[in-house]
């Protein structure tokens, strides 16, 4: 993409993700929208919550590796119609293969409509707190919720 997408065609998709030793996933999104306060500072309006759980039966060798593009592909079933990119920020190490997860990802989201980036934040569980709290509940519960706001 060429062009510069207006910022309600760009969803940013905030993530922490939890990987036990059993084998055990779980995920915390927040699906949002970016705007501007009148003072000039970004402001992320969420629109939808997911909190994800995985086990040996979906993720075969229970590593975020394999996982990934599983999270991805449910975060983009959450995604509202007006989206035509959905921008990943996530906590785990293995997201600074990028390049590898956008092609992955991208093989299916473009299907979809939705142009898919994968960006490392190593510390964007602490900025965002609920984003563990989802990741945590999910491992409490045991299955995946998703909500629209």
């Amino acid at each position: 993409m060429t062009e510069k997408l207006p910022d309600d065609r760009i969803t940013y998709a905030h993530l922490a993700i939890i990987n036990q030793q059993d084998g055990r996933i779980a995920a915390g999104a927040r699906l949002s929208k970016r705007s501007y306060t009148e003072d000039g500072r970004v402001w992320y309006e969420p629109y939808a919550v997911c909190s994800l759980y995985y086990d040996q039966s979906t993720i075969r060798n229970g590593s975020t590796r394999q996982a990934v593009p599983v999270i991805a592909a449910d975060m983009l079933a959450e995604v509202d119609t007006l989206t035509e990119m959905m921008i990943i920020r996530g906590n785990s190490p293995q997201l600074q293969r990028y390049r590898e997860y956008e092609a992955l990802i991208n093989a299916f989201s473009l299907s979809h409509g939705v142009a898919v980036k994968v960006a490392y934040k190593a510390r964007i569980d602490r900025s965002i707190p609920e984003l563990m709290a989802l990741a945590n509940d999910a491992l409490q519960r045991g299955v995946s919720l998703s909500c629209q706001l």
